[in-house]
This record gives C-alpha cells, structure tokens and sequence, in this order.
C-alpha cells in the first residue's frame, strides 16, 4: 500500500509541471488565466491535497516523533493554516479575483497586509498539519511537493500581477512578505 501511495504522490506532483507551463503563457500571454486553467489549477491543488490526505489517512512511512511533539505541531500548523485560508478569502471577497480571472484591484488590506500568499500558505501549512497529526513522511513529502508546485506557479503570478499594476504592486511586494511576516 505505502508504494502504491508512494507512487501515486510522485504522479500527481509530476502532473503539476504541465499546468505551470500553461499558466505560465497564460500569464505572459493573454494577461489573465482562462477559466479551463482556474479549473486545472484547483484540480491540481485538490489532488495534491488527496495524495496528502490518503497518506496520513493510511500513515504512510510513520515518522516516528513522540506523539505529543507530533500533536502539537499538527494542531498549531493546521489551526494557523486554517486561519490563514479563511482571512485571505475574507480578504479577497470574490473568488474570481482569487483565482486571476478578475484582475481589477490589487487586495492590500486584511491578511495581505501580511503576506502576498496567505491562502497558499494555509494550506500548505493545514497540508503539514494533517502530516504531523496522522504520522505520515509520506503526507509531508506531499505537503512539501504542494510548496514546491505553488512556489514555481508564484514567478509567473508575481511577474503577472508587476505588468498588470505596476508601480503599485512593487510598492506592495517591497513592503509585504512573500509568505508571512511583519509588513516593512
């Protein structure tokens, strides 16, 4: 079972590589990320999710830590996670806008003010969680593999977002974190 997991981790992380080639003409293309490209970038990040989520579900490649350490770490990492995803959607108020369809404002305020990713850092964080909380190396290398993929999207969404506002955005990515931390 752990190879079968082991196996279908390493296929759904190669499958990314296609979709951050696809965004990334998107981004230097057309300027803005057709919905089929939305869609597969969801899908993608979902089953990221469901290679982790099986893994932990079946503690694949147990990491052997004393189970308080691991439940501290994974109730802190998924609670911060959690909390991380809910204010950047509260942040962002539309899903269009979210997911690049919808370039029309540049969200400064809220959990941005903070960092320029705080959903995706959430979930790879809530990712991480899962991991600690179910004893998996196997969800962690999943969860790390979803950092490795939302990394390589982030080049060309931040090269994006510098063409589409500009001087604004350079402003915002000098004074915010990329992932988390105190505003310069």
């Amino acid at each position: 079972m752990q190879i079968a997991l082991a196996a279908l981790t390493l296929i759904v992380l190669s499958a990314a590589i296609p979709v951050i080639f696809r965004v990334k003409r998107e981004c230097e293309g057309v300027g803005v990320l057709s919905d089929l490209t939305v869609t597969v970038v969801w899908c993608q990040y979902l089953a990221i999710a469901a290679a982790a989520s099986l893994s932990a579900t079946f503690s694949a490649w147990p990491m052997q830590l004393p189970r308080a350490v691991e439940m501290l770490l994974g109730v802190s990492s998924d609670a911060i996670g959690v909390a991380l995803v809910l204010w950047g959607l509260a942040s962002m108020a539309s899903f269009r806008r979210m997911s690049g369809t919808r370039p029309d404002r540049l969200i400064q305020g809220g959990a941005f003010r903070f960092s320029r990713n705080p959903q995706n850092v959430g979930v790879a964080l809530m990712l991480v969680g899962v991991s600690f909380l179910l004893d998996s190396g196997l969800a962690l290398v999943a969860a790390l593999g979803f950092w490795a993929v939302f990394y390589a999207y982030l080049g060309y969404e931040e090269s994006h977002l510098a063409k589409v506002f500009g001087v604004e955005y350079e402003r915002y990515r000098r004074h915010t974190p990329r992932f988390f931390g105190v505003p310069r």
